[in-house]
Protein backbone atom coordinates (compact mmCIF):
# COMPACT_ATOMS: atom_id res chain seq x y z
CA UNK A 1 0.00 0.00 0.00
CA UNK A 2 3.06 2.29 0.51
CA UNK A 3 4.86 1.52 -2.19
CA UNK A 4 1.38 2.12 -4.32
CA UNK A 5 0.68 5.19 -2.24
CA UNK A 6 4.58 6.43 -2.87
CA UNK A 7 4.10 5.62 -6.95
CA UNK A 8 1.12 7.62 -6.93
CA UNK A 9 2.58 10.91 -5.93
CA UNK A 10 5.62 10.28 -7.97
CA UNK A 11 3.65 10.09 -10.87
CA UNK A 12 1.64 13.06 -10.09
CA UNK A 13 4.38 15.32 -9.71
CA UNK A 14 5.91 14.25 -13.01
CA UNK A 15 2.97 15.08 -14.69
CA UNK A 16 2.72 18.34 -12.86
CA UNK A 17 6.32 19.20 -13.88
CA UNK A 18 5.52 18.45 -17.18
CA UNK A 19 2.77 20.46 -17.78
CA UNK A 20 4.17 23.30 -16.45
CA UNK A 21 7.13 23.21 -18.67
CA UNK A 22 4.81 22.99 -21.81
CA UNK A 23 3.80 26.36 -20.34
CA UNK A 24 7.43 27.98 -20.98
CA UNK A 25 7.52 26.18 -24.20
CA UNK A 26 4.46 28.15 -25.71
CA UNK A 27 6.04 31.62 -24.81
CA UNK A 28 7.16 33.37 -27.76
CA UNK A 29 6.03 34.13 -31.51
CA UNK A 30 5.37 31.36 -33.66
CA UNK A 31 4.49 31.34 -37.29
CA UNK A 32 3.05 28.72 -40.12
CA UNK A 33 2.51 29.10 -43.90
CA UNK A 34 -1.33 28.22 -44.06
CA UNK A 35 -4.20 28.18 -47.43
CA UNK A 36 -6.61 30.06 -47.06
CA UNK A 37 -9.06 29.69 -50.33
CA UNK A 38 -6.26 28.82 -52.16
CA UNK A 39 -3.86 31.60 -51.42
CA UNK A 40 -1.07 31.08 -48.57
CA UNK A 41 -0.47 33.11 -46.03
CA UNK A 42 1.37 33.67 -42.89
CA UNK A 43 -0.29 32.90 -40.00
CA UNK A 44 1.18 34.19 -36.16
CA UNK A 45 0.26 33.35 -32.88
CA UNK A 46 1.94 35.31 -30.02
CA UNK A 47 2.01 34.02 -26.78
CA UNK A 48 2.79 36.45 -23.72
CA UNK A 49 3.75 34.84 -20.48
CA UNK A 50 0.85 36.76 -18.45
CA UNK A 51 -1.80 34.61 -20.77
CA UNK A 52 -2.14 37.04 -23.55
CA UNK A 53 -1.31 37.21 -27.18
CA UNK A 54 -2.64 37.72 -30.39
CA UNK A 55 -3.39 35.56 -33.27
CA UNK A 56 -2.44 36.70 -37.08
CA UNK A 57 -2.92 36.34 -40.51
CA UNK A 58 -0.65 38.34 -43.09
CA UNK A 59 0.79 41.67 -42.09
CA UNK A 60 -2.36 44.01 -41.67
CA UNK A 61 -4.90 41.28 -39.96
CA UNK A 62 -4.41 40.57 -36.02
CA UNK A 63 -7.14 40.07 -33.21
CA UNK A 64 -5.81 40.13 -29.35
CA UNK A 65 -6.45 36.50 -27.35
CA UNK A 66 -6.13 35.20 -23.84
CA UNK A 67 -4.84 31.51 -23.89
CA UNK A 68 -4.78 28.67 -21.38
CA UNK A 69 -2.14 25.86 -21.61
CA UNK A 70 -3.14 22.78 -19.65
CA UNK A 71 -2.24 19.28 -20.24
CA UNK A 72 -1.16 19.35 -23.27
CA UNK A 73 -4.78 21.42 -24.15
CA UNK A 74 -4.28 24.72 -25.75
CA UNK A 75 -7.61 26.81 -24.82
CA UNK A 76 -7.21 30.23 -27.08
CA UNK A 77 -9.92 33.17 -26.99
CA UNK A 78 -10.70 36.20 -29.21
CA UNK A 79 -13.36 38.42 -28.61
CA UNK A 80 -14.37 40.43 -32.49
CA UNK A 81 -17.16 43.05 -31.70
CA UNK A 82 -17.78 41.74 -28.61
CA UNK A 83 -18.44 38.26 -29.70
CA UNK A 84 -15.64 35.63 -27.38
CA UNK A 85 -14.73 32.56 -29.32
CA UNK A 86 -12.86 29.68 -27.68
CA UNK A 87 -11.01 27.16 -29.85
CA UNK A 88 -9.57 24.02 -27.60
CA UNK A 89 -6.41 22.65 -29.60
CA UNK A 90 -4.44 19.52 -28.79
CA UNK A 91 -0.36 21.05 -28.56
CA UNK A 92 2.48 19.16 -29.20
CA UNK A 93 6.54 20.71 -29.11
CA UNK A 94 9.33 18.92 -30.83
CA UNK A 95 11.93 21.82 -30.22
CA UNK A 96 10.82 24.46 -32.47
CA UNK A 97 8.00 22.90 -33.81
CA UNK A 98 4.53 23.42 -32.52
CA UNK A 99 1.51 21.31 -33.71
CA UNK A 100 -1.84 21.97 -33.25
CA UNK A 101 -5.02 19.93 -33.31
CA UNK A 102 -8.55 21.13 -33.04
CA UNK A 103 -10.14 19.16 -30.81
CA UNK A 104 -13.85 20.14 -32.51
CA UNK A 105 -11.99 19.24 -35.76
CA UNK A 106 -9.60 16.46 -36.21
CA UNK A 107 -8.77 17.34 -39.81
CA UNK A 108 -7.51 21.36 -38.46
CA UNK A 109 -3.58 21.09 -37.85
CA UNK A 110 -1.39 23.68 -37.66
CA UNK A 111 2.14 23.39 -37.82
CA UNK A 112 4.39 26.45 -36.50
CA UNK A 113 7.85 27.14 -36.25
CA UNK A 114 9.09 29.28 -33.63
CA UNK A 115 10.11 32.45 -34.63
CA UNK A 116 11.51 34.06 -31.21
Amino acid sequence: MKKALICAVLILSLVSIASCGNSELIIGTWKAQTSVIGDTVETTFVFNEDGTGSMGIAPDISVPMTYKLSRGTLAVTTSVFGLKNTIKYSVSFDGDNMTLTNLADANEVLSFVKAE
